[in-house]
């Protein structure tokens, strides 16, 4: 019997580096990589409450070609209403990535256990996969 992929979710507003991201990570899992704020939304909510419904989220810090009115406007609050919901561990583990390595920016994420934050910009693919296949237990 064949092995079930591992489910990932990649949350990212930007259309051209989401599909960078899925096109190196596809192989190694089954992709979900949804188009708009409301998709991406819907499945954050089934994370939040189930953590089985995926295996890895892979986060963009600032949703700013979404431009939402209404939180969560960046994955800071998408983290934060995780950590209300489900205490002061993200059962699910989330590889926050940014192409913007501003260190001061990135200082206010809250990065609680199960949390890892990766500055796409220093992110190579083949560390973007080594990370996503460590931190599914792959290797």
């Amino acid at each position: 019997m064949a092995q079930q992929l591992k489910r990932v979710l990649i949350v990212n507003d930007d259309s051209a580096q989401r599909g960078r991201i899925q096109a190196i990570v596809e192989g190694l899992c089954d992709v979900t990589a949804p188009d708009t704020l409301n998709e991406s939304l819907a499945c954050l909510k089934e994370v939040r409450d189930d953590s089985s419904a995926f295996d890895l989220v892979i986060l963009d810090h600032l949703f700013e070609f979404w431009a939402p009115r209404e939180p969560p406007r960046t994955g800071q609050e998408v983290l934060q209403m995780w950590l209300r919901a489900a205490g002061s561990r993200c059962r699910t583990p989330v590889l926050v990535v940014t192409n913007f390595p501003n260190e001061d920016l990135l200082a206010g994420v809250a990065r609680p256990e199960g949390v890892y934050i990766e500055h796409f910009g220093d992110l190579s693919p083949e560390r973007l996969y080594q990370a996503v296949e460590s931190l599914l237990g792959l290797v």
